[in-house]
């Protein structure tokens, strides 16, 4: 019977009218054609068919080049099982009505798996640490093919991406990056306005170049993995007013005019933090800037940094909260001297304070926002303590310096 084959030859699946679903078995050898060397090449098994469900059975290894290109009425792909290696290049090219796959761990993936694919909206991967995806997954050969895929989910648990999706960005509303993702590239999803969702494991160590500018995400976290978060990485994300980043961070660049025009109220900075970029906070309405578990010699502040400076007089209008007082808590001298240098903090309205070792509440303002267990405090306007201890209420201008003295036990 048909279950004793074990091998087709060229095109020996192909154009198959009258068949709505195909069960792909591991233990079958389709061939198209023979190599120059005399070996056999596997390629477009299923290609022309009318085909709409597509069963991949459980002990399949691997999927060849231009699989099932072309299967224009297929609908639904289904994986039996997680053992799937590889799929070929082109390997669903031009599969007009798939609209959603999801694969297992799979380590490779040839060049368009997915190209010419106008209704696919949902992609999940778990993948592996080898997988590399191509830059034209998802794309569209052009003129006079079938278009680019038009994603609204895309996940992926494992693997490097080579690609941005921001040409989906009139469709895209849910991405997830799992602990497998190492670093987002450049622009990867610049101007998504319909983002809804985005997560990022705790594996990426680099977020690119203006990856998520002008996306309209109401808040982020930080993984404790990234290292670098890049040139305008959230640029212009106007809805942005929450950024979690934890004390176990591993942060140490944050680059130029990355939280630029954000609405990002409060920004706690780990203590690895070594370069603040040009602009990097410019025009944000950050009320709390807490810098107490910065201790770098080498740290170092970009100019105009924080600012939030706008050309009234050639007809910019500035927001209601330019000119919002601003407490921002550093750990030393040092670093309020790098803090307060020319074009460093601009112009805005704020008070500085000098913990020496305290800590930060960032539910708190003022001199109540710090503290330091095991320990009272008295608040100076000399940084050597030379001046009688402050009394009074923080003043706007002013920097002061913690002094602690242990209490007795």
């Amino acid at each position: 019977g048909l279950k004793d084959i074990k091998e087709v030859g060229p095109y020996g699946m192909s154009n198959l009218a009258n068949i709505d679903t195909f069960t792909y078995p591991g233990n079958v050898d389709f061939y198209s054609g023979e190599s120059p060397n005399g070996g056999k090449t596997s390629s477009a098994v299923l290609t022309g068919s009318d085909v709409k469900t597509l069963i991949i059975r459980k002990d399949v290894k691997e999927l060849p080049d231009a699989f099932a290109y072309q299967l224009k009425e297929l609908k639904k792909v289904i994986f039996n099982g997680e053992e799937v290696e590889s799929i070929g290049s082109n390997a669903f090219g031009g599969c007009e009505k798939l609209e959603s796959v999801e694969l297992g761990k799979v380590k490779s993936m040839g060049k368009g798996v997915f190209i010419n694919c106008p209704s696919l909206k949902s992609l999940k991967i778990e993948g592996d640490e080898n997988l590399v995806l191509s830059s034209d997954i998802v794309a569209s050969w052009g003129t006079n093919w079938p278009g680019a895929a038009p994603l609204e989910t895309f996940e992926l648990g494992a693997g490097t991406i080579n690609f941005n999706l921001n040409g989906k960005k009139d469709t895209l509303k849910e991405v997830k990056l799992g602990d497998g993702v190492k670093d987002i590239p450049d622009y990867f999803l610049s101007g998504c306005t319909k983002l809804e969702t985005l997560e990022i494991g705790n594996g990426i160590t680099k977020i690119g170049n203006r990856a998520f500018q002008q996306t309209n995400i109401t808040s982020i976290a930080i993984p404790d993995s990234v290292t670098a978060i890049g040139v305008q990485a959230f640029n212009k994300c106007t809805s942005l007013t929450e950024v979690n980043i934890s004390k176990n961070s591993k942060l140490e660049t944050i680059g130029e005019g990355a939280f630029y025009d954000t609405r990002v109220l409060k920004m706690y900075l780990p203590g690895g933090v070594k370069t603040l970029g040009v602009g990097a906070f410019q025009r944000t309405p950050v009320e709390i800037y807490d810098m107490s578990d910065v201790y770098s010699s080498d740290f170092t502040i970009g100019d105009w940094c924080i600012n939030n400076w706008y050309d009234t007089k050639n007809g910019e209008v500035a927001p209601e909260w330019a000119n919002k007082h601003k407490d921002i808590y550093v750990n030393n001298n040092d670093i309020l001297n790098a803090l307060l240098a020319d074009k460093k903090a601009g112009s805005v309205t704020k008070t500085c304070y000098v913990t020496n070792g305290g800590t930060v509440d960032m539910n708190k303002t003022g001199f109540d926002a710090v503290s330091r267990e095991g320990y009272t405090v008295e608040w100076h306007k000399q940084a050597d303590f030379s001046d009688e201890a402050y009394t009074g209420d923080p003043k706007n201008g002013q920097s002061y310096y913690a002094k602690w003295t242990l209490t007795d036990s």
